[in-house]
């Protein structure tokens, strides 16, 4: 595996366990603030956050683009 898929394993498995609280968006590196967010919004809106974290996740490749990204939606450039 390359590392990229060792990271996307872990952030599915941790936002699978955490998705409403944002541990996922830590283990990619995210500012303290985003998962702040999520925590205080139950998920971005009782779990829409993570939904839309998942399938980005699940359908890139390279997660490159979001190590340390600091965005509250993961994907919006």
């Amino acid at each position: 595996k390359s590392l990229h898929g060792i990271k996307k394993g872990w952030a599915l498995l941790i936002l699978l366990l955490t998705g409403p609280l944002g541990g996922h968006r830590i283990n990619l590196g995210t500012p303290a603030y985003v998962p702040l967010v999520y925590t205080a919004t139950i998920g971005g809106g009782f779990g829409i956050l993570p939904l839309l974290d998942a399938i980005a996740i699940l359908f890139t490749d390279d997660l490159s683009e979001f190590i340390n990204n600091d965005k509250i939606i993961i994907w919006i450039e």
